[in-house]
């Protein structure tokens, strides 16, 4: 017995719709890492509840370079999401400009936060706040890191030209759909960091 066509196009659109494996797998692997920085988070808060004076008085952190920093990382996701979108496109050119522009802006942020790391008067062994600050800005700094060699892969695969005219949904855009929710999530990370250390302190 033959199936009823109108059967077959109501099933394929779900089909054309189902997540990738790899996109998928990502998504499982944020929410772990969410769980790390959950812990970060867990612990700061905890030790500036059962402290008197936190950070500590003569702990004097500038407000402009990483406002500047959290501008140019927010501004990485939107070049994060043009780069998807040329993809989505079809347009290999598209793709490598703005992942080479996101390339560009967190090597800006980085060197930003190299920046304050030697300027900022206290070390990772000076006091419990200094702990927290090294390794939340650290564990950041080196996902951000890990990000950007993501970010290197898929443009050299796009010079190569793997993704010319492949299928959003399977196959070949599977991995640079998992570099951008990669990106996205560093990038919120970053907005938490920054709200909590620089604003709520």
């Amino acid at each position: 017995m033959q199936p009823d066509p109108a059967e077959l196009t109501l099933r394929a659109p779900a089909a054309r719709t189902r997540t990738p494996p790899l996109v998928f797998g990502m998504v499982l692997f944020l929410a772990s890492e969410l769980m790390f920085f959950g812990g970060l988070f867990a612990s700061y808060f905890t030790l500036r509840g059962l402290t008197t004076v936190w950070p500590p008085s003569y702990v004097h952190l500038d407000l402009v370079e990483p406002l500047v920093a959290t501008l140019i990382l927010t501004a990485s996701s939107v070049t994060m999401h043009a780069a998807t979108q040329g993809l989505r496109r079809a347009d290999p050119a598209a793709l490598q400009r703005w992942l080479a522009l996101t390339f560009l802006l967190g090597a800006v942020f980085l060197g930003i936060k190299a920046h304050e790391f030697t300027v900022a008067g206290f070390g990772i062994s000076s006091h419990a706040y200094g702990s927290l600050f090294y390794t939340m800005l650290g564990a950041h700094g080196l996902h951000l890191a890990v990000g950007m060699v993501l970010l290197a892969v898929v443009y050299a695969r796009s010079l190569a030209g793997a993704y010319d005219g492949a299928r959003v949904n399977g196959g070949p855009h599977a991995g640079p759909e998992a570099v951008g929710w990669y990106w996205h999530f560093v990038d919120v990370v970053w907005l938490g960091i920054f709200s909590t250390i620089w604003l709520v302190r």
